[in-house]
């Protein structure tokens, strides 16, 4: 089963600042209810107001990207449906990301637990939008060459045709001609392994605000690589962290610690800059 390859993970940290941003939570941007494809039925019928529980997944800071929330069943469960991702990094949304897995574009899960080859999500309804281009609806559609010759547990065959055709659209506001604004406003959601609320190991009153854009008034990104020093503890293999030097970053596979999205997704629509996009 195709997978992600090994990604570098940012654990939160008591000491290292830079880690600990990837913490910051976002109290904006989180789905409350949605419309979605029906999964009983082999039609094109939507659920409507479907809650969802969205909390965030510690094991899921990835570097220069973000931390990510997503539904707490489909985020602890199998995915069974394309599923509506987000994240973010130092109190700012940075990324709206509908995702799914390999197994549902092969059509290898049951016809009755999914909607396949279309799957639809309308009608987002957020407790906050952070910026004002977050989008309201998408749909995925795949053609019928992506389905798998044959499927079984742990195993799917090629698809039937050399060329699977994905297709995503996804619909929102188009900015004003001023541009969007970007929220930056912290706060906190349920951490998605304990079902609480997040519990950093960071001590807020050791927090100092600082100003992080640029000229342009645009937040700069999460540090890349390059910023990275990462010290290897030889009795385990995993990164140790490493105070106020740049974040420190542990390698990932499937049988290690990320979050299950992380193996199952192969496919992201990152929206990371949000205030370009010009929507249809």
């Amino acid at each position: 089963v195709p997978t992600n390859p090994d990604l570098p993970v940012c654990p939160d940290s008591a000491t290292n600042p830079t880690n600990h941003d990837y913490f910051r939570l976002i109290n904006h941007s989180i789905p409350l209810t949605l419309s979605m494809s029906d999964t009983a039925t082999a039609t094109s019928r939507m659920v409507d107001n479907v809650a969802k529980n969205f909390c965030v997944d510690a094991s899921s800071a990835v570097l220069r990207s973000g931390v990510h929330y997503g539904d707490a069943s489909e985020t602890l469960d199998e995915w069974k449906t394309p599923v509506t991702i987000v994240g973010s990094h130092k109190c700012e949304l940075k990324f709206f990301e509908p995702m799914f897995s390999w197994k549902w574009v092969s059509g290898c899960v049951p016809e009755s637990q999914t909607s396949w080859p279309v799957f639809e999500v309308q009608n987002i309804q957020y407790n906050k939008k952070g910026i004002e281009s977050l989008p309201d609806s998408w749909k995925i559609e795949v053609s019928e060459a992506c389905r798998a010759q044959s499927c079984s547990p742990g195993q799917m065959d090629p698809p039937l045709s050399e060329v699977c055709h994905i297709k995503l659209t996804a619909e929102g506001s188009k900015c004003p001609p001023e541009g969007c604004t970007l929220l930056k406003e912290c706060g906190n959601v349920n951490d998605c392994a304990t079902g609480l609320p997040y519990v950093s190991p960071w001590k807020e009153e050791d927090v100092v605000e600082d100003d992080d854009s640029d000229s342009s008034g645009m937040a700069t990104a999460p540090p890349s690589s390059e910023e990275v020093e990462e010290v290897t503890d030889e009795t385990d293999g995993t990164t140790d962290e490493t105070p106020n030097e740049g974040p420190t970053v542990e390698a990932t596979s499937d049988n290690g610690s990320a979050a299950s999205f992380l193996s199952q997704s192969i496919f992201v629509f990152l929206l990371t800059a949000l205030p370009f996009l010009v929507w249809q």
